[in-house]
């Protein structure tokens, strides 16, 4: 079951808008993406595609982790408010040159769903902002700890 998982958790996060995948024993089937938005993928609900990422969210650890901090942006988020307790928007902005306005607001918005950050108004007029790992967030330091050291054992020289 854990291979399973793994396998999956694989071909849910690189699915096309039109794919062929591998499903428990040898199933093959085509997958879409129509339907309501789920995170941030349309898709139907009764598709296989969502019934698996679904089901592995709800099941499987592994891929609940990655689904949290999978991305271009958000390890790079972590681990800044990892390095510091609480930083301002811009400060967060200035430390990940080539993201977007949009894609960190995004991006922090889905931390904060997954309750991995605090968002704490400053100011109101003007608005300002900052940053905070919740205990949650804070629990996720060994997990980038050893993530780290894995990339800096195994990197190609």
């Amino acid at each position: 079951m854990q291979w399973v998982c793994l396998l999956l958790v694989s071909i849910v996060f690189h699915f096309m808008p039109t794919q062929i995948y591998w499903l428990p024993l040898g199933i093959t089937r085509t997958h879409k993406i129509v339907g309501t938005q789920i995170g941030q993928h349309m898709r139907k609900e009764s598709s296989t595609n969502f019934l698996n990422e679904k089901d592995l969210t709800e099941h499987c650890g592994m891929f609940f982790t990655l689904k949290v901090i999978g991305g271009r942006w958000k390890v790079s988020i972590l681990a800044a408010l990892l390095d510091e307790e609480e930083l301002r928007y811009a400060e967060i902005k200035n430390r990940l040159p080539g993201i977007t306005e949009r894609m960190l607001i995004k991006q922090l918005k889905e931390l904060q769903d997954d309750e991995i950050l605090t968002r704490i108004e400053l100011s109101k007029k003007p608005l300002k902002v900052a940053y905070r790992l919740t205990n949650l967030g804070e629990s996720l330091r060994s997990v980038m700890e050893h993530m780290l050291q894995w990339g800096k054992e195994n990197k190609p020289r």
